[in-house]
């Protein structure tokens, strides 16, 4: 399923938003692949490179926030996924990650924020509402963490994962 949304996620916006450089498509590319094998790492160096190549490239931020936030680095996820958003406020997966890693930091009302954002942008998002029920629960606001696990549920069975 991650897989599935994330190359959707590539081919589809990216055209959209901007036509970075070759290079730094190369180095998304070579990023990506590292990313999705577990070479962590690996996979942030690239991505500091296609930044470096272009600095306005948002999905290089994004994903670097996505390795820097598996490596347990949570603000430097946090950093890049509100540089991302600086890009493109449009970026739904930016505030589910900014969401995400702000909770592992404890700031549970700011991650329910950027979960209520991501959630107003994409309200079909499976992702965001399991882990604003998460934040909810935190919060101890049992009820709505609840509905919020069976609207996930549902989206997931409705998209067949």
């Amino acid at each position: 399923m991650k897989k599935t949304v994330f190359v959707f996620f590539l081919l589809f916006f990216i055209p959209f938003f901007a036509i970075p450089d070759d290079n730094a498509v190369n180095c998304l590319s070579s990023g990506v692949k590292k990313l999705k094998s577990g070479d962590l790492s690996g996979a942030v160096a690239d991505f500091d490179g296609a930044i470096r190549i272009d600095p306005r490239f948002g999905i290089a931020y994004l994903l670097r926030g996505n390795a820097k936030y598996r490596m347990g680095d949570f603000a430097g996820s946090i950093a890049d996924s509100t540089k991302a958003i600086e890009i493109n406020s449009g970026y739904t997966q930016a505030f589910v990650n900014r969401g995400n890693a702000k909770a592992a930091l404890k700031d549970l009302k700011g991650a329910l924020k950027d979960l209520n954002k991501a959630i107003e942008l994409d309200p079909k998002n499976a992702c965001a509402y399991g882990a604003r029920a998460a934040v909810k629960a935190g919060l101890n606001d049992k009820n709505v963490a609840k509905k919020d696990m069976n609207k996930a549920a549902e989206l997931k069975r409705l998209r067949g994962i």
